[in-house]
């Protein structure tokens, strides 16, 4: 009989033991740490959306960042012909709002995107041609026997948009080695008058 009043009274303090733990376990944590587990409800919405932001960035290399309204897009758009970068900062087109960086990348082939941020995309693109300014541009040059005039600016990729007909053959060396070199017109009343001094010249 006193071997089991002994077990009786160990196995009655075990169960004690447990109900502190299961049903006084804020209790005990209150009494160890000085103050109560932080619930999701008491989180403070500051901290509530700094954990959603650093999930979303944390997503950002699988490409589940969705795009917020209000968002820019950086373009970075690099020009094959004449090598020049362009860089705009536009705002996203209302149709991407909502979808995610891998659902962009799907739609849109031809760029490489990038984000840190689903409130700021970057978009890399190469372009086969002349950035917009160097694409208005033109210069007088030779093609062949003749002098021409051409897109851009001297030393760029060479397309010619006029042939003149204004042959070369009778023009002075110095007016050869300017052709040679390219003659930039500002204006297009600038190269009308390039022109007719040159036809001039010629004797056409």
């Amino acid at each position: 009989m006193r071997l089991r009043g002994r077990a009786f009274w160990w196995a009655a303090g075990l169960l004690l033991a447990g109900a502190l733990v299961v049903g006084g376990g804020t209790a005990g944590y209150l009494a160890l740490s000085g103050r109560a587990p932080e619930t999701p409800a008491q989180e403070s919405t500051a901290a509530q959306a700094q954990r959603a932001e650093t999930r979303s960035l944390a997503g950002a290399d699988r490409g589940q960042i969705r795009i917020r309204p209000g968002a820019v897009v950086e373009r970075r758009l690099f020009y094959t012909f004449d090598q020049h970068q362009v860089v705009q900062l536009v705002p996203v087109p209302p149709a991407w709002v909502g979808l995610s960086l891998e659902e962009l990348r799907r739609r849109h082939p031809e760029a490489v995107i990038t984000a840190d941020d689903p409130r700021r995309l970057v978009w890399w693109q190469s372009v086969q041609g002349f950035c917009p300014e160097d694409a208005a541009a033109r210069y007088v040059g030779i093609d062949g026997e003749q002098i021409a005039v051409f897109q851009g600016r001297p030393g760029m990729r060479r397309i010619v948009v006029q042939r003149t007909g204004i042959p070369i053959r009778w023009m002075p060396d110095e007016e050869i080695r300017r052709l040679q070199q390219g003659i930039p017109a500002a204006t297009p009343q600038e190269l009308q008058e390039i022109l007719q001094g040159l036809a001039s010249i010629s004797g056409k």
